[in-house]
C-alpha cells in the first residue's frame, strides 16, 4: 500500500504481541503433542468480541484440542471504555488486543468481519438498514470458506427479543453455513473455493458440555481459565475473578448437510467424521501411508511424554515434522492462512473440498509438530532492534540470538528477516547444547502497520482489502496467489515483523516462523518492556486534540498545541504549509520551515483566529521533505494489560463552530463518566470547567460552583459517590445544579437521586436510531428556551443512540422536557427529567451528550449548555466571545 495513502485518512496502528512471547511451558509441550492428530475445526461466530463464550473456547480448545476459531461480526467501536477515554476506531484497536489476550488465555483463534459498530440496534432488522445485508453475508461466507470449520456454533438466536446485532450475528451463521456452498451467488474467483460446513449449533437443549474439568498441567480448571480470558475485557467492564465460571453449557443442533433433518446427537461432533480417514485422496499417491505414519509417530511421542524422556519425544516430534512436510509438499495449497502459508507450499491444482481438508489439517499438524519439536529440543530466539520505530529513510540494527537449552547439538542454517537487507547465511553454524549464537542483520523496511479494516467505510462496512495470507504485511508487493481477504486471516498470526529460522536437530530439518522484532527497554519501577518495532513515517505531526469548538460568530483567537517528532537519523528542515479554510479561520504565524533535529520533538503554540459561521471546519498542516508529505501524527495507549497501542490520525484539527450562548457565572464541577471526557469540549467553549472523583468532591468547597455534573456511569468507576448523595442533595437545595446523566444501576438505589427513578430492564430503555422523532413537550420548560432556543433542526445530524438507560417511570416530581422513542416502540417522557430541590434544580438525563459532542453535534451542544444552566438566574448575562 503507498504511505500517502494510508495516511490520508485516521489511522490505528496497533502493536501486537511478539511471537517470542508465545508460551513455551511444558503445559504447552504437552497440548500441543496431545493435539497432534486432532484436526477438527470449529468456528464461533457472534456480535462483539466478548461475545465468545470462553467457556466453551477453552472447552474447545485447551482441553479436546479442537482448532477453535471466533468470529466477532463488530469491534465493538461504540462500546463503553471503563479503563480510558479513547473511542471509535481507535475503541475498536483496543478491543481487538484484549481479545487476543483473551485468546492467549482460552486458546482461540479470533476474526473480525469488515462491520462497524455503529451503536446498539433494537433487532436485526434494523442492524441490516445500517449493515449491507449481502455485503456483510459474503464477507461471513468467506470466512467459512478459508477457516473451514467442521461445526459452525451460533452464540445467539435469531429472537425476535434478541439485541439487534445479535440477533443479525444469528441470522448470519444461518444463511452462511448454506450460502458457504453456494458457487452461483458467492462465486470462487471472489470469495474462495466452496465449503461444506456438516453442523450447526444454537443456543438450546440437545448437547450438553461441561466446561469444569480440570487442567492437570495448567493448575486450573478451564472455567477459572476462561474466567481470566474473559477478563481481558477490562474496557468492557469484565473484571470476573478466577473463581468465577460457569455452569454447564447448553446446545441445539439446527442444521445437518447429512440431509434436511438433524439426527439426534449426545455430543458436539455427533454425525461429523473427525478420523483421518476423512484426510485420504486418492489423487495424492501414498499420503494413506503417510497419515499411517505420522499417526503412529504422533502415539509415539505422547507414550514418550508420559515416561517423561524429553529427547525421545524431540525424535518422535522430528519424525513426525518430516512425515507432515512431505504431506505438505504433495497437498495443493489453498490459500489457507497460517504463520508459515509462505514458507512451505504445495503444488498449485484446482482446490476440491477433499484438498481443502487436506490443506488446512496438514497445516495445523505441520504447525503443532514444529512448534513442540522446538519445545522439547529447548530452542528459542530473541530478535532485538535498536529502536521501537524505524524511519522509511533509515535502517536499523537487529540482534538476533538463537538459544539451545536442550542437551543435543542443533545446526543453525539460515534466518530471514522480513524487511531485512537480504543477507544469506553461507554455512550452518553449530549451536552446541546449553548455549547461544547470535547473528546481526539490517532492517531495511516495514510496512505501514495499517490495519486492513480502518479505511473508508461504506455502509458501515470497512473496505475489503487483500493481505499476504501468512499475516505479515510485507512492504514489497506480495505475489497474487499469495493475496486473500483481510479478515479471512486470524488476528492471531498477524504480525508487523518475522523471523523465519531454518535449523536441523534430531536428524530434521525444519523452516519456520520463529519470531518477531522487539524493542527492549527497562525502568527501574516497571523492569524489562518488550514493544513490536514499528514502520513510520519519517517526520510526525499532531495536534494534541483532533476537534475544537467554538462560538459561531464571534472571535475565535486559540492557541493549539502542535507535536512535530523526528523519527529520522539525520536533522531535517521541513517546509510547513497550511491551507486555510476560505479566509474565514487561518493559523497565524506559522513558521514557514522547522529545523527538526534527528530523533528530536518540537512543540509549537499556533494561534487559530477567525470568525466563522456555525459548522465544521477542518484546517490541516503538513510538512514538506521533498519527495515525501507528512500528514500524521500519533498518540500510544498504554493500558497494563495490553501492549503499547499507537494511535495514528491526520495532521488535522476540525474547529466545531456552534451558535451558542453561554451564561457568564456558568461554573461547573465534572465527574466524568465512562469513556468520555465532555469536558475539554466545554473548556474550548470558554466554560470554566473542573474536573473531579468522588474523592474530591467530598473534600472540596463546591459552593463557588453552580453546576455538578455526574458523567454516564460514573458510579461505576467512582464506587464513593454512592455515599456522596446528601452532600450532592445539599448542594442543589442551595441553589446549585445536579446533572446525574445516565447512571441506571446507580439511580435504582435509594439515597444517590432525591426523587426516584424506575426502570423496565436492568439497561433500562433506549433510543436506537440517531433520527428518532423528538417531541418538545413544554415549549416554555426553561430546559428548552434559555439560554438557547432548541429548535426542530437541533435535532438533526446526531450520531449512533439519541438515548440510552431511559427511566421507564419517573416520580411526579419530575418534570419530562421531550418525548422521544423508537418507531414502533412505546412512548417514553424519561429521556431529559427536572426537578426543582430548594432552591436549584437536579436534571436526570439519558441523552447521549457525550457521544454527541465528542462528534461535534451542534445540536446537542446547545441542549447540554441549557441543562448545564438550568439553575443559573435567567437574567445573567450571556458571553459574547470565545476564550
Amino acid at each position: 500500500m503507498l504511505r500517502s495513502a494510508c495516511l490520508s485518512l485516521a489511522a490505528v496502528l496497533v502493536a501486537t504481541s511478539p511471537l517470542c512471547a508465545q508460551d513455551r511451558s511444558a503445559a504447552r509441550l504437552h497440548e500441543l503433542v496431545e493435539g497432534l492428530t486432532v484436526t477438527p475445526r470449529v468456528l464461533i461466530i457472534g456480535a462483539r468480541p466478548d461475545d465468545a463464550d470462553e467457556d466453551l473456547v477453552a472447552w474447545l480448545a485447551r482441553e479436546k484440542h479442537v482448532q477453535t476459531g471466533v468470529l466477532s461480526l463488530t469491534r465493538a467501536e461504540s462500546g463503553p471504555n471503563y479503563a480510558g477515554v479513547e473511542s471509535g476506531v481507535a475503541l475498536g484497536a483496543i478491543h481487538v488486543e484484549e481479545a487476543l489476550a483473551a485468546r492467549r488465555i482460552d486458546g482461540g483463534e479470533q476474526f473480525f468481519t469488515r462491520a462497524f459498530d455503529f451503536g446498539p440496534a433494537r433487532s436485526a432488522d434494523e442492524a441490516f438498514k445500517r449493515w449491507n445485508h449481502d455485503s456483510l453475508l459474503a464477507n461471513v461466507v468467506s470466512i467459512i470458506r478459508t477457516f473451514r470449520p467442521h461445526v459452525i456454533i451460533a452464540r445467539f438466536t435469531a429472537d425476535s427479543g434478541q439485541e439487534g446485532h445479535r440477533a443479525a450475528s444469528a441470522i448470519l451463521a444461518r444463511e452462511a453455513f448454506d450460502a458457504a456452498v453456494d458457487t452461483l451467488r458467492f462465486k470462487r474467483a471472489a470469495f474462495g473455493s466452496p465449503w461444506s460446513a456438516t453442523a450447526l449449533y444454537e443456543p438450546g437443549s440437545g448437547v450438553t458440555i461441561d466446561p469444569r474439568g480440570q487442567d492437570a498441567m495448567r493448575g486450573e480448571s478451564f472455567a477459572e481459565m476462561a474466567a481470566r480470558s474473559r477478563s481481558q475485557f477490562r474496557t468492557m467492564g469484565f473484571l470476573m475473578s478466577p473463581w468465577q465460571g460457569s455452569g454447564v453449557i447448553q446446545l441445539r443442533r439446527v442444521a445437518h448437510r447429512a440431509g434436511t433433518a438433524a439426527p439426534a446427537v449426545s455430543t458436539l461432533f455427533g454425525g461429523v467424521d473427525t478420523s483421518f480417514a476423512r484426510l485420504d485422496s486418492a489423487a495424492i499417491p501414498n499420503v494413506r501411508r503417510m497419515l499411517a505414519g505420522y499417526v503412529a509417530t504422533a502415539d509415539s511421542a505422547r507414550a514418550a511424554l508420559a515416561e517423561g524422556s524429553t529427547s525421545l519425544v524431540a525424535g518422535y516430534l522430528g519424525r513426525a515434522s518430516d512425515v507432515v512436510t512431505l504431506i505438505r509438499n504433495a497437498v495443493p495449497s489453498c490459500r489457507h492462512p497460517s504463520r508459515d502459508a509462505t514458507v512451505s507450499v504445495g503444488p498449485r491444482r484446482v482446490c476440491t473440498p477433499q484438498f481443502m481438508e487436506l490443506d488446512a489439517s496438514v497445516d495445523l499438524m505441520q504447525s503443532r509438530a514444529d512448534e513442540a519439536l522446538l519445545i522439547a529440543s529447548g530452542i528459542s530466539f530473541s530478535v532485538v532492534a535498536d529502536r521501537e520505530f524505524l524511519s522509511n529513510r533509515d535502517t536499523a540494527a537487529v540482534t538476533i540470538t538463537a538459544f539451545n537449552h536442550g542437551d543435543t547439538l542443533v545446526m543453525l542454517n539460515d534466518v530471514t528477516l522480513s524487511g531485512g537487507v537480504d543477507v544469506r547465511m553461507t554455512q550452518p553454524i553449530p549451536l552446541p547444547a546449553h548455549d547461544s549464537v547470535t547473528v546481526h542483520r539490517l532492517l531495511a523496511h516495514l510496512a505501514d502497520a495499517h490495519p486492513w479494516w480502518l479505511w473508508q467505510r461504506k455502509d458501515n462496512l470497512y473496505p475489503d482489502v487483500t493481505t499476504p495470507v501468512d499475516g505479515v504485511p510485507h512492504a514489497d508487493l506480495m505475489p497474487t496467489e499469495w493475496g486473500v481477504s483481510g479478515s479471512t486471516v486470524p488476528e492471531n498470526i498477524r504480525r508487523l515483523s518475522d523471523l523465519v529460522a531454518t535449523v536441523t536437530l534430531y536428524g530434521t530439518t525444519l523452516t519456520t516462523s520463529v519470531a518477531s522484532v522487539v524493542y527492549r527497554d527497562a525502568s527501574p519501577t516497571e523492569g524489562v518492556h518488550e514493544r513490536m518495532v514499528s514502520g513510520v513515517p519519517a517526520v510526525t505531526l499532531g495536534f494534541e486534540r483532533a476537534l475544537e469548538w467554538a462560538q459561531a460568530g464571534k472571535p475565535l483567537k486559540k492557541q493549539l498545541r502542535l507535536t512535530v517528532r523526528s523519527f529520522s537519523d539525520r536533522a531535517v528542515s521541513l517546509l510547513m504549509k497550511a491551507p486555510g479554510a476560505g479566509g474565514a479561520i487561518r493559523f497565524d504565524s506559522l513558521p514557514p520551515m522547522l529545523d527538526v533535529p534527528a530523533h528530536g520533538a518540537l512543540d509549537l503554540r499556533v494561534p487559530l483566529k477567525g470568525t466563522v459561521p456555525p459548522g465544521r471546519y477542518e484546517m490541516s498542516i503538513f510538512g514538506m521533505l521533498t519527495p515525501d508529505e507528512y500528514t500524521a501524527g500519533f498518540k500510544t495507549a498504554q493500558y497494563p494489560h495490553l501492549p503499547a497501542i499507537h494511535l495514528f490520525r491526520n495532521s488535522t484539527v476540525n474547529v466545531q463552530s456552534v451558535d451558542v450562548e453561554i451564561p457568564t457565572r456558568l461554573n461547573v464541577a465534572y465527574v466524568r463518566g465512562v469513556g468520555e471526557d465532555t469536558d475539554v469540549a466545554l473548556k474550548q467553549l470558554g466554560v470554566p470547567t473542573y474536573v473531579f472523583n468522588d474523592e474530591g468532591l467530598a473534600r472540596f468547597d463546591l459552593s463557588d460552583f453552580t453546576t455538578i455534573v455526574i458523567g454516564p456511569d460514573a458510579y461505576e468507576t467512582n464506587r464513593g459517590l454512592y455515599m456522596l448523595g446528601p452532600r450532592l442533595a445539599e448542594f442543589a437545595r442551595r441553589g446549585g445544579t445536579l446533572v446525574v446523566m445516565s447512571n441506571p444501576a446507580a439511580a435504582r438505589q435509594a439515597g444517590v437521586l432525591p426523587f426516584p427513578v424506575t426502570f423496565a430492564t436492568p439497561l433500562g430503555d433506549r433510543v436506537t436510531a440517531d433520527d428518532a422523532g423528538v417531541r418538545m413537550l413544554e415549549p416554555r420548560n426553561r430546559l428548552l428556551t434559555w439560554p438557547n432556543v432548541i429548535r426542530d433542526q437541533d435535532w438533526s445530524q446526531w450520531v449512533g443512540a439519541r438515548a440510552t438507560g431511559i427511566p421507564g417511570s419517573a416520580d411526579a416530581r419530575y418534570a419530562a422536557a421531550i418525548e422521544m422513542h423508537d418507531a414502533g416502540e412505546r412512548e417514553n417522557r424519561n429521556s431529559l427529567l427536572v426537578a426543582t430541590l430548594g432552591k436549584g434544580r437536579v436534571v436526570y438525563t439519558s441523552i447521549t451528550f457525550p457521544q454527541q459532542v465528542a462528534n461535534g453535534v451542534n445540536g446537542a451542544m446547545r441542549l447540554f449548555i441549557n441543562v448545564l444552566s438550568a439553575g443559573v438566574p435567567a437574567e445573567t448575562k450571556v458571553a459574547n466571545a470565545n476564550p
